[in-house]
Parts: C-alpha cells; sequence; structure tokens
C-alpha cells in the first residue's frame, strides 16, 4: 500500500486486521535455504556480533526486540509483539516522497541447536498489500566451535507494486540499505547489551 501521508497507527492495525488470515503473496511459502523460486532474487548479508555467551545472549534479545528493524529507516506496527508464528507486522518506510505499509506474516521461528551450532530467528512472508512479494529469514547464530556469534538476514523477493518495477535499480538499492543498517543496528544493540 503507497500512500502520500503515514498512515496512523488505528489504520494500519485496522490493515493488519484485514490481511492477517489472508495467503501469503507468492506460491512457495517456506522457501528460504531451498532452491530460490524462478523470477525470485535472493539476498543474502551477514554480520559478526562478537564472541561468547554475553553476546549471544543479547543477540536474542535483540532479535525478540525487533532491533533487526532499524528505526532510522522503517518504522513498524504490530498486532502483537510475539515473535511466533502468526504474529502479523506492517514495516512503514518512506521514501520518494511516498508512504508505504507492507503487511507480513511470521510463517516459523528458529530455535535450534545442531552440530555445535545454536540459531534463533524468524522468517515471515509477504501479505495483501506488500509492495514486494516473498519472505525474509532474520536470525542470529552462535557457532559454539569458534565462540563466534553472527547475524544473518536472508531474502527472497521480487516487485509485487507496479512502481517497485518501474523503479527497480531503486527498489534494490533500498532493500540493500535496509540490510545494511540493519546490521548495524543489531551490532550496536549487542555490543551495549553485552558489555
Amino acid at each position: 500500500m503507497i500512500t502520500l501521508t503515514r498512515p496512523s497507527d488505528s489504520q494500519i492495525h485496522e490493515i493488519l486486521l484485514r490481511v492477517a488470515n489472508a495467503h501469503f503473496t507468492y506460491d512457495q511459502a517456506g522457501c528460504i535455504g531451498q532452491q530460490t523460486p524462478p523470477g525470485f532474487v535472493l539476498d543474502v548479508a551477514v554480520f559478526r556480533l562478537g564472541i561468547g555467551h554475553a553476546v549471544w545472549m543479547a543477540a536474542r534479545k535483540a532479535i525478540l526486540e525487533w532491533i533487526a528493524f532499524p528505526r532510522t529507516m522503517v518504522s513498524m506496527v504490530r498486532l502483537s509483539d510475539a515473535i511466533e508464528c502468526g504474529t502479523v507486522v506492517a514495516v512503514i518506510c518512506k521514501a520518494m516522497g511516498t508512504w508505504t505499509t507492507n503487511p507480513a506474516r511470521i510463517l516459523s521461528v528458529h530455535d535450534t541447536f545442531v552440530n555445535g551450532l545454536y540459531r534463533f530467528g524468524f522468517t515471515y512472508g509477504t501479505l495483501p498489500g506488500h509492495v514486494e512479494s516473498g519472505e525474509e529469514l532474520f536470525s542470529v547464530e552462535w557457532n559454539r566451535n569458534t565462540n563466534e556469534v553472527t547475524y544473518h538476514i536472508n531474502a527472497i523477493s521480487r516487485p509485487k507494486h507496479f512502481l517497485c518495477w518501474l523503479a527497480y535499480p531503486y527498489t534494490r538499492m533500498m532493500q540493500a540499505k535496509f540490510r545494511r543498517l540493519s546490521g548495524i543496528a543489531m551490532q550496536e544493540f549487542v555490543a551495549e547489551k553485552a558489555s
């Protein structure tokens, strides 16, 4: 949804309630980590957060507090603060003089320990009204073999709104900026909380 002014939180809540149980805007729900569907672009970013247990706990807290969504670029409206399957959110972004309201729903939560690697995070998929189509994984990992903690963003996407197709290079630039600022936000939060 693209508007010339920022919708009020109550308007955004109405949108989220309307799309809360809608189908995702793509057919391959759960495809992150598998083969990228035809027509979609895969983006992967990894950021080092630090070493050790205190860093890991701060990184988990950052995910739980939605720090991965940099407040310098986007705002979020949520029907719930919970990181759990079914949580519906709207990522609000201002770009080129317009506001976009981008609904998404968490489709899986990851909290695993396999082969010396702890992993915590979630994947969400786009809902009707989102200017893009696809899904995005936000996770932190603690490699117990190296003791290193990292933050990961994996995304598959393609434009959904015709304006995103028309401004595709700009769209790609904004996606890259989001990943960069997300990494910085996570690093700053973890550095402060783990010290």
